[in-house]
């Protein structure tokens, strides 16, 4: 068995499968990570010692030169021996330690033709996450598979919204073969596409298709914590018959008076919509000339989270403030038109990588 050795952490860590990341995370040490599929360069440290082999990733998450110079991704590199790397002291952990629980499901409803939500009720509500964050879930005989909850920490049931993939094991069982009552395994929570409590001038915070789950959670927490900071909420999805959620969305919007709610259709081709038409990035680049001093959150399809990312970075958002959660296998068709090196990425990333 292999041994990934992590500077100023005091004790290796034993590598059985997966990568760098996979295991650090495993042996309980915090590593920083964002995206997990190589996107967002959160998570990119120095290999000291020992040999890895590397799996697709984006060129604006790690440069050739960063590359030549030993950097790697950890949520992308594979061991090949015993290695040895180095975080640069940013082993620290702010997001709750994961764990395993145990639920059964409550409730499961169609919202549109490829949306399900499902609701699962804890047996011991220990669970405890930040609004944001993503879970493994696991149902009888099936691989386990990654969802964010839509709903807030502190109470017995979990929500979530999962869109069905033409042919995806999982989620067809959860559309079609799933009954209530099912017991559903539980292990989390993951991910550091978070709200963070230090407000700035503005929060911005993208949803395409199902990733507004993670999103809505963001809002919900934002509205329970009375952030005084304006939050500008952009869901997108391709005609209105694929929306969903929107009486949940217009509570939220009643109760929080800074709330500002932005639905965007890309392919409502007959035009006859009172919704703005287009992608989020671009509305966003509308509404905004300056985001040097916001928050910025999306989820979703990973050409749509790139474009954010692109656009709020134009904008002037600092790279420590873009937090993404990218959705492959998601809504591919609201994702902009463009030929660049980043965008034919994505498109390998999406085929190679499962969520």
């Amino acid at each position: 068995m292999l041994v990934v050795h992590i500077r100023d952490w005091p004790t290796p860590v034993q590598f059985r499968r997966g990568t760098i990341l996979d295991a650090a995370l495993s042996g309980g040490v915090p590593v920083p990570y964002q995206c997990r599929s190589g996107q967002c360069g959160s998570c990119k440290c120095q290999l000291l010692e020992g040999e890895i082999e590397h799996d697709a990733y984006l060129p604006e998450a790690l440069s050739e030169r960063e590359r030549s110079n030993g950097w790697v991704l950890a949520c992308r590199a594979r061991p090949k021996t015993d290695i040895k790397i180095d975080c640069k002291g940013r082993l620290e952990r702010e997001e709750p330690v994961p764990i395993r629980v145990r639920a059964r499901v409550e409730r499961r409803e169609r919202l549109t033709n490829d949306i399900i939500r499902l609701v699962l009720a804890q047996e011991d509500s220990s669970l405890l996450f930040k609004a944001g964050q993503f879970v493994k879930l696991r149902f009888a005989g099936l691989p386990p598979r990654s969802y964010s909850m839509a709903s807030l920490s502190g109470h017995n049931h979990l929500e979530f919204y999962i869109r069905e993939i033409a042919d995806g094991r999982v989620s067809t069982h959860v559309a079609r073969h799933l009954s209530i009552g099912d017991p559903v395994a539980i292990e989390g929570p993951y991910g550091a596409a978070y709200l963070r409590s230090s407000c700035t001038k503005v929060i911005i915070a993208a949803a395409g298709g199902s990733g507004l789950a993670p999103i809505l959670a963001i809002a919900r927490e934002a509205t329970r914590n009375l952030m005084p900071c304006p939050l500008h909420l952009y869901f997108g999805v391709r005609r209105e018959s694929d929306l969903f959620a929107l009486s949940a969305l217009a509570e939220l919007a009643e109760r929080n008076s800074r709330l500002s709610l932005h639905i965007v259709l890309s392919d409502q081709a007959d035009g006859n919509t009172a919704f703005r038409t287009g992608f989020p990035n671009e509305a966003i680049s509308l509404d905004f000339t300056d985001l040097s001093q916001a928050q910025v959150y999306s989820a979703g399809p990973p050409p749509m989270v790139s474009a954010v990312a692109r656009t709020a970075l134009a904008l002037g958002a600092q790279t420590e403030h873009i937090y993404s959660d990218p959705f492959t296998n998601d809504q591919a068709a609201i994702e902009p038109p463009a030929t660049s090196m980043i965008t034919r990425g994505l498109k390998l990333l999406s085929r190679t990588l499962g969520r």
